[in-house]
């Protein structure tokens, strides 16, 4: 994300969750801390699954 955010070709990412960017917690809050200082955006969403007694669409 860095990279690209610095390069111009992105302007934030999209995530389910904290471990998709580390599970290291002191490199989590540097790349959360280096995305806002870079106007950068990280958005965090949530993975939806379908009830176990709804029939699938």
């Amino acid at each position: 994300m860095c990279s690209h955010v610095a390069g111009g070709f992105a302007h934030g990412i999209v995530v389910v969750g904290p471990s998709d960017i580390s599970n290291d917690l002191d490199e989590l809050e540097f790349t959360l801390r280096w995305a806002q200082a870079h106007c950068a955006f990280v958005d965090f969403v949530l993975a939806l699954f379908p009830d176990s007694t709804e029939a699938p669409r």
